[in-house]
This record gives structure tokens, C-alpha cells and sequence, in this order.
């Protein structure tokens, strides 16, 4: 066929990363103890063979997961560990780490061998991270956002292919190789 399209579905966990104390209270707020269960996104790759009627292949592919959540309650805080500490006084803090993943790629393939492929392309991944905290009191409540996006873009390199087949089951492979540039921003609210 001319074009083909995959659809499927992409689980991935996110590591909650080194330890470190976020704030004091019963029990500390510990964001390397935050634990983040497996979430599901979409992945789809679209291709068109021949271009132009050459041997080359053009594919787009796309996956993501749009939230990694993972939320932490203490109680009797009396400070954030940020730059400058942020001193609270408050019965209840609820912090939220929330993250988010996509990934797009625009490759020019070739069919080098009856098994393998080898491409060329530009990728984009964007990963946002936003770490809040609500504090509730007599007094009222507050709160405290940090949120950072990372946008990672650039050239790559890559083969894949079908190592084994057995029937109507074939195991596959892939490796990448890229050269990108990371453009990241921050905002503290």
C-alpha cells in the first residue's frame, strides 16, 4: 500500500527522581518518595511509501502521555525548601507534582536490506513539569506553583528493523542516534 498508518497505545512511569526534602511537617514532603503509577497515551505513525516515486519513505510518529500525577498531603509544616525558604504556618499541605510527555518525529526512511531500515529525520519532544503547593489554615489558604517546560528539538540519525519472526509474531528493534537543542523555561507563581 501507498500509505499506512499505526495506531496503538504507549505506557509509560515517571521516576520520581533523587530525594529531597520539599518541606517539614508530619510527614515531610519528600519529592524522590512521590509515587507515580503507570499512565497510558496515544502513539500513531503515519507513512507514505515511494515519495515521488523514489525508494524513500516519509513517516511522522507521535506518542504521548498527557499527566504523571502524584500528590503528597503533611500536616504542621512550617517551611518550603525553596530559594528563598517560603515559611508557612499551616495545618495542611497538599503538594502536586504533574508532568507531561510528547514526542513527534519526521523521518526519510529507506528499506536498506529485506529486514532492516535506516532514517533520517527531525524530532520534538516537549516535556512540562509543574510542582504546586496549597496550604489551608484558620487563618485561609495559599498556594505556590513552579511550572517548567522543556522543549527539546533537533536532528537524528536511527535504524530499525525486524530481528526475528516466528509465524505471525516478529520481534523488532530500534536504535537512534541525535544531535538537539534544549530550550527550556520556568515561571514560579
Amino acid at each position: 500500500p501507498r500509505d499506512g498508518v499505526q495506531t496503538g497505545v504507549v505506557v509509560l512511569r515517571r521516576d520520581a527522581g533523587p530525594s529531597f526534602d520539599f518541606s517539614d511537617g508530619d510527614p515531610r514532603i519528600n519529592l524522590g518518595g512521590m509515587s507515580f503509577p503507570y499512565e497510558a497515551g496515544p502513539m500513531i505513525n503515519v507513512t507514505r511509501h515511494g515519495v515521488r516515486g523514489s525508494d524513500f519513505d516519509l513517516q511522522f510518529q507521535y506518542y504521548g502521555v498527557n499527566s504523571f500525577d502524584a500528590t503528597s498531603v503533611g500536616v504542621n509544616a512550617t517551611a518550603l525548601q525553596t530559594v528563598p525558604v517560603l515559611p508557612v504556618l499551616s495545618p495542611s499541605v497538599t503538594t502536586t507534582l504533574r508532568s507531561r510527555l510528547d514526542s513527534t518525529e519526521l523521518n526519510l526512511r529507506e528499506n536498506t536490506c529485506s529486514w532492516m531500515n535506516a532514517f533520517l529525520g527531525f524530532r520534538w519532544i516537549e516535556l512540562g513539569e509543574t510542582l504546586s503547593s496549597e496550604f489551608e489554615s484558620s487563618a485561609g489558604s495559599a498556594s505556590h506553583s513552579v511550572n517548567v517546560n522543556n522543549h527539546l528539538y533537533g536532528m537524528q540519525v536511527g535504524v530499525d528493523g525486524t530481528l526475528a519472526r516466528m509465524g505471525r509474531i516478529s520481534i523488532e528493534g530500534f536504535a537512534k542516534l541525535g544531535l538537539y537543542y534544549n530550550d527550556a523555561d520556568q515561571t514560579t507563581t
